[in-house]
């Protein structure tokens, strides 16, 4: 069963999955399904910019899960390539090689269709290491007893190449490199990789202070990774570049028809929104993503709005709110309430009840543990919204600097995000546990390496601000430009950690799975028989509200400023506005 997320996050899933992109770029090739350039951990841990990046990436937690990782991916490999190798016997020996592959710099090229789809690696090795490639390769042949390979001439560089069920596999030495190709025939880019290393020393030409660069065709991969949703179906290409200390993503989307969006004035419940905030998004020209989603489509909705806006504050990580400009809202949620209980059930059982409130328009789900979700009609500046919130924001009296709104000066603007990432971090690690506590599903093992990292970054002053931007920069192109600690937001590095943990990783999104409730009784009745401790299997957890090292500072959240006024010193500000609207395609508020 894949992941859909619930309606107000999918209303921002756009840069969600963009986010889950935000690596790959690169040059534009005719039938490139997949190529990137990576200069490897050892490149960018050398550098001397994106130093919040580097400082992640060396983090115990981030090291145990990228050994996790790379036994995960070294199954997949495995089963994907060759599929009557003993995987037990050979992860161990594969991984090492999907390490190298982390850490070194490399060049993937994937490109056909179907059984005519073929593989190219490039890989810069030290002699050891090609040594270890070339035994390794030869050793998961034997185990899957394919045909005895042999020795082969490509393009004048001693390799081997071998038979591995209805694909070929061959590789060679080249130089400081050892380049691999696998498909039904032996593909033509190992040919053009092997004789460019020929003539410049390279497989390609050098990142010039790039970390990352790629290019793909994202509807082709959709067919491969489901995750990627369909709305994406676009030929994406994007860098990932240090900059001081941050690292900032640009990506082109080129898509075959012309983006049906249209500039219309932003429309904002700013009266409603109060400091300390610690989250602001904004999308407009969503209505058209909205009509195709299919749980909205199951309520049969009267009206769907064409923007929305959604912020968070401080301290408490339930209070976020979301609002949508909605002439006679109330007859709108009152026809979602009316599909909404049927509609949870497809998520799992659901737990405590719909209560409509008639004199005041407003649906409230009750019986929740912390939180209590609600949406009602909200007049604003003269307007109808339609207003949702999982704990509604308090009316603090503080009105956020104006710099935050500056983005609506943008005509070409669609979509706009500004978060502190480790706050977004921890509220979201929150609001999936009580996901997991209403729908009756298991948690996951709070000791996993992906856990303990989502632990990690929810808390001090390790990351900081986040600022994304999607303009419309042609009839058929978006641009995608994003300033931030680690290339992710708050709800992106929550969703790829725990995609980690699911079932089906890297294809899907999986579920977790039901809690059985019959099982934990007899558990704890069994427990209570025995006056021992009730073993508590898989139920949902809570993270701890613990105080950070050194304790909670005045005007703080786990440790981490919130962000003030520009006249109150800032420790992390704002990116400061812009005096006019930039030119298409200029950066976000630049650092």
């Amino acid at each position: 069963m894949k992941f859909r997320p619930l309606v107000s996050g999918w209303i921002l899933s756009l840069a969600i999955c963009l986010g889950t992109v935000a690596t790959w770029s690169g040059r534009a090739a005719e039938n490139v399904l997949y190529r990137h350039h990576s200069l490897g951990s050892i490149g960018f841990l050398a550098s001397t910019n994106g130093n919040l990046f580097r400082e992640t990436w060396e983090l115990p937690n981030a090291v145990l899960l990228r050994k996790q990782l790379e036994g995960q991916l070294a199954e997949v490999l495995i089963k994907e390539f060759l599929p009557t190798a003993a995987a037990s016997n050979q992860v161990s020996r594969t991984a090492p090689l999907v390490a190298d592959v982390l850490e070194r710099e490399t060049l993937v090229d994937v490109r056909g269709e179907g059984e005519k789809r073929s593989w190219v690696l490039a890989i810069q090795l030290p002699e050891p290491r090609r040594k270890a490639w070339d035994a390794t390769l030869k050793g998961l042949a034997a185990e899957a007893k394919l045909a005895p390979g042999a020795e082969a001439t490509l393009e004048g560089y001693p390799g081997w190449s071998l038979q591995a069920t209805k694909l070929r596999l061959s590789w060679a030495s080249a130089g400081d490199w050892l380049v691999a190709g696998i498909g039904a025939e032996p593909p033509a880019q190992l040919a053009a990789v092997l004789q460019e290393i020929r003539k410049s020393g390279r497989p390609a030409p050098a990142l010039d202070g790039r970390w990352l660069e790629v290019n793909a065709d994202l509807g082709e991969l959709s067919k491969t990774f489901p995750v990627i949703p369909q709305f994406l179906s676009a030929k994406a290409e994007l860098t990932l570049t240090p900059r001081s200390k941050n690292v900032r993503t640009e990506a082109k989307l080129r898509f075959a028809e012309p983006i049906p969006w249209h500039p219309e004035p932003w429309q904002l419940p700013l009266e409603n929104v109060h400091d300390p905030i610690v989250g602001f998004a904004a999308a407009r020209g969503i209505q058209p993503l909205l009509e195709k989603h299919p749980d909205l489509i199951s309520l049969g909705l009267p009206a769907l709005p064409n923007q929305a806006c959604g912020w968070s504050l401080a301290r408490i990580p339930y209070i976020a709110a979301l609002a949508c400009p909605m002439p006679q809202s109330s007859n709108v949620i009152f026809k979602a309430l009316q599909g909404l209980p049927t509609l949870l059930t497809n998520y799992g059982r659901v737990a405590g009840q719909f209560i409509w409130a008639t004199n005041s328009g407003q649906m409230a789900w009750q019986g929740l543990p912390f939180v209590g979700p609600t949406a009602r009609p909200l007049m604003d500046g003269g307007r109808e919204f339609l207003f949702a919130s999982i704990l509604p924001p308090p009316n603090t009296g503080r009105r956020p600097p104006e710099e935050l709104f500056s983005f609506t000066n943008r005509a070409d603007l669609a979509y706009y995000d500004w978060e502190i990432t480790e706050e977004r971090v921890n509220a979201w690690r929150y609001i999936y546990q009580i996901g997991l506590l209403v729908f009756g599903r298991i948690s996951p093992d709070t000791n996993a390496p992906a856990q303990r990292l989502m632990e990690d970054l929810s808390h001090g002053e390790r990351l900081g601000n986040c600022v994304t931007e999607l303009a419309i920069t042609g009839p058929s192109e978006m641009t995608f430009l994003r300033n931030s600690p680690v290339g992710l937001t708050g709800l992106e590095i929550v969703n790829a950690l725990r995609w980690v943990g699911s079932a089906n990783f890297p294809f899907t999104y999986e579920r977790a799975p039901h809690l059985d409730l019959k099982k934990v009784g007899a558990e704890r009745r069994a427990a209570r028989a025995t006056n021992g401790p009730a073993a508590q299997p898989g139920i949902p957890a809570l993270p701890g509200l613990r105080p950070p090292p050194g304790g909670f500072r005045p005007g703080g959240t786990n440790g981490a400023p919130v962000r003030r006024t520009p006249t109150n010193s800032l420790t992390r500000p704002l990116p400061q506005p812009q005096s006019k609207p930039p030119a298409a395609g200029s950066p976000p508020n630049q650092p």
